[in-house]
């Protein structure tokens, strides 16, 4: 069995018939057709938008055609990178297919013409999809794209959004900064960050060990690296998860003379908890649990973080250029002049470029967009369950509402942070592996879907009740 289809051609013709059959099938879900949340506009006369989505990833596609399903159509998305980059799939993702199962759905909001499934059965590609044993990386994106362009998703790119604020009517105004430095303020009923992984936090790297490093002899595995720049290198890549090794496989292929990967364990993570949470019970309920429960069992995970798939592991270890050293975390860096030396527990190792598999550290503070408001925001470390551990693994999270919204520190200090909900990594701990995970999306964009409809409607409830065709004085209809 394969894991590439061969010749594929995004724009192939044979995906009209496809496209027709998706436009049927939206028409034929298309009860009730009429949009209904009424137009308004802010104390300052200007336009409100229904929604602001924060992405356009597979979340934030995801949740435009959702909301669109519902007739929710006063929607803006924004993305800052440029049209056809969003998300990580051709910036830093860089393995060879994606690790989920080919068979998730999601971003098609249950249309069955819009799942990979069938755009990729239309185009004949091959291999055939029984014998595809995972979805090529770059074919998601290619996937992604059409999505976005057959959902007639808007999206205004190079976008950038750098805060947000209430406004005197308790509406949100978000502030935006396009390509050209120009700064553009919306006003929106609800805020939805569909941003990925560092969504709620920033990706990290340990400043005593990368600080002494020269920056063009170093990265973290979600920059921009120039791999081609490292042939005849030696690289060290510090982690040992997924990105790790994906990162030192990549630049073996690219002609890196040796990689070493150190990590801190004594051995390869092998906590492998997929077949206990990938089940739709957990996938759907998890976020209706105490906190009690969702603590015990969300610090543990987080804790001790997923192992890396057997495929990627297999990727570096057949390579005779590739050495795992297990039990070497690094004690301390220095740049000679011409290499990077490494202490660890084991002795002194030498390096050309440096690559640190460090993750994201989650934390609201740690993003300026939301910086002006991080204090008046709950976190995991604010809740009683918080006590019966003292670990640190998901105490910065922050603690959201069943609808992904955002919660206040001191009751009555801020309510119109519910206006603001994270469909991103950060929404983990509250709520499961529903947002930024392939995994988890679908049943992730039914709980927020409905949330947002939920919040509109209460919200504009008089408007409709108003104009509701009431009784004359005689008892009769009005004609």
């Amino acid at each position: 069995m394969l894991d590439r289809a061969v010749d594929h051609a995004p724009n192939a013709a044979s995906l009209a018939a496809l496209e027709a059959r998706a436009r049927y099938e939206l028409e034929c879900l298309s009860y009730p057709q009429s949009a209904w949340v009424p137009a308004a506009t802010d104390a300052a006369g200007r336009p409100v938008r229904d929604v602001v989505i924060v992405g356009a990833g597979q979340g934030g596609l995801g949740c435009a055609l959702a909301l669109r399903r519902e007739r929710v159509l006063n929607v803006a998305v924004l993305d800052r990178n440029r049209a056809g980059e969003e998300g990580p799939w051709e910036r830093f993702a860089r393995m060879p297919t994606l690790r989920t199962p080919k068979y998730l759905t999601g971003p098609d909001a249950g249309v069955p013409s819009l799942t990979f499934r069938a755009w990729y059965d239309a185009q004949a590609l091959e291999p055939a999809w029984d014998d595809l044993v995972r979805i090529p990386r770059p074919l998601w994106m290619d996937y992604l794209r059409w999505l976005r362009r057959q959902a007639e998703i808007p999206v205004e790119n190079e976008t950038e959004v750098v805060g947000f604020d209430p406004t005197p009517d308790g509406l949100v105004a978000v502030a935006t900064r396009n390509a050209a430095g120009e700064r553009q303020d919306i006003v929106t009923r609800q805020l939805v960050f569909a941003n990925g992984i560092d969504g709620g936090g920033s990706w990290t790297m340990p400043n005593a060990l990368a600080d002494p490093i020269p920056a063009d002899r170093r990265a973290h595995t979600a920059d921009d690296i120039d791999f081609e720049a490292l042939r005849g290198m030696r690289v060290a890549v510090l982690g040992v998860g997924a990105s790790a090794l994906d990162n030192a496989a990549t630049a073996l292929e690219h002609g890196a003379d040796s990689t070493i990967l150190c990590f801190r364990r004594k051995d390869v993570p092998s906590f492998e908890v997929r077949g206990w949470i990938e089940h739709v019970g957990f996938l759907r309920a998890f976020g209706e649990l105490d906190d009690d429960t969702r603590w015990s069992v969300m610090h543990r995970l987080l804790g001790r973080g997923a192992p890396p798939p057997a495929w990627s592991v297999e990727r570096c270890v057949r390579d005779p250029r590739f050495r795992l050293m297990p039990g070497t975390p690094w004690l301390s860096t220095r740049w000679t002049g011409s290499e990077i030396e490494i202490e660890t527990p084991g002795g002194m190792l030498r390096a050309d470029f440096v690559i640190f598999a460090t993750g994201a550290q989650i934390g609201l503070a740690r993003r300026p967009e939301f910086a002006a408001h991080a204090d008046l925001i709950q976190t995991w470390r604010d809740r009683p369950a918080a006590g019966t551990d003292t670990g640190e693994a998901m105490a910065d999270y922050p603690y959201l509402g069943r609808g992904f919204e955002l919660t206040e520190r001191v009751a009555g200090s801020a309510a119109w942070l519910a206006r603001v909900r994270l469909f991103n990594w950060a929404a983990t701990a509250s709520l499961g592996i529903c947002a930024s995970s392939i995994t988890g999306m679908k049943f992730g964009l039914d709980r927020l879907v409905p949330a947002l409809v939920r919040a509109l409607y209460l919200e504009t409830a008089a408007t409709h009740v108003a104009a509701m065709p009431w009784p004359s004085a005689e008892g009769l209809m009005p004609e």
